[in-house]
């Protein structure tokens, strides 16, 4: 074999399950998407009847997480160029839990709106660094099943 002929790095049988694992976890960024934005409508008849919203209200703590989605991943290339898509993905979790927390415990709709955008924004700069991030620690014989895995739990989560 010629000496200049360099073999690419093929993962060993624990680094596969490594890569598969993460690029799962990701994903779950993806199924989060799906998720949070469906579920929401469950939620509106206890937020109706406690906080005696009108149509206009209930429409709007329905889809204001999409306002935080826009937002999002317009923040996701500069953050993850910043600070790296793994500290990006992080960050996610914390807007996440940020809005899971604050989304269950508002005292007013007005704080409702607020956790929900900001849970948004967590949905909107996962669905950049998630499949970022999977296709970056993926060998290139698996990338694209990888990055499919996003794909899957997007729809999944719906």
């Amino acid at each position: 074999m010629n000496s200049t002929h360099q073999k690419t790095h093929e993962p060993d049988a624990m680094g596969k399950l490594y890569v598969y694992m993460v690029s799962f976890v990701a994903a779950i960024g993806g199924f989060l998407f799906g998720y949070d934005l469906v579920i929401v409508t469950g939620a509106m008849i206890f937020l109706k009847d406690e906080f005696h919203l009108n149509s206009a209200q209930v429409g709007f703590a329905t889809s204001c997480a999409v306002i935080g989605c826009m937002v999002g991943p317009f923040a996701g290339g500069w953050l993850c160029d910043k600070v790296g898509r793994k500290r990006t993905l992080i960050f996610c979790g914390v807007l996440f839990a940020i809005s899971a927390i604050g989304t269950a415990l508002p005292q007013t709709m007005l704080q409702f709106y607020i956790f929900r955008i900001i849970g948004g924004m967590g949905i909107g700069l996962a669905s950049v660094a998630s499949p970022m991030y999977i296709a970056e620690i993926s060998p290139p014989r698996v990338r694209g099943r990888m990055v499919l895995m996003f794909q899957l739990a997007v729809v999944v989560g719906c």
